[in-house]
């Protein structure tokens, strides 16, 4: 494939439609409008089976090079346990409006 896959699946695509444009002005024979459409139906699936094998590879070798556990997608439970707030009850949020000051973290030594 000398083109980029996305590229091709683009044309192949405008192709059919075009054949079926074609297929309904009557200018083509239902037979070249079938030997066509079977054609661009397996360059279509040769396409996007090669473009996913793509991504797929992209995806194992970012995963590789960082030393990544796989990423979870939409939907799928994450490897990783919940953020959670570590730091103690001490301590408030601001985000919740409770901040509690810390008095060890306010003295200054002046002299």
């Amino acid at each position: 494939m000398s083109s980029a896959p996305a590229t091709q699946l683009s044309d192949r695509k405008v192709l059919h439609l075009k054949l079926i444009e074609s297929k309904l002005r009557g200018e083509l024979k239902q037979e070249d409008f079938d030997i066509m459409r079977d054609v661009l139906a397996k360059d279509i699936t040769e396409i996007e089976s090669a473009r996913r094998a793509m991504i797929q590879e992209a995806e194992a070798a970012l995963q590789h090079h960082h030393g990544l556990a796989k990423i979870p997608r939409a939907g799928e439970k994450s490897p990783w346990p919940p953020v959670t707030d570590r730091r103690g009850s001490d301590r408030g949020s601001l985000s919740e409006g409770n901040f509690v000051a810390q008095p060890h973290l306010q003295q200054f030594d002046f002299e």
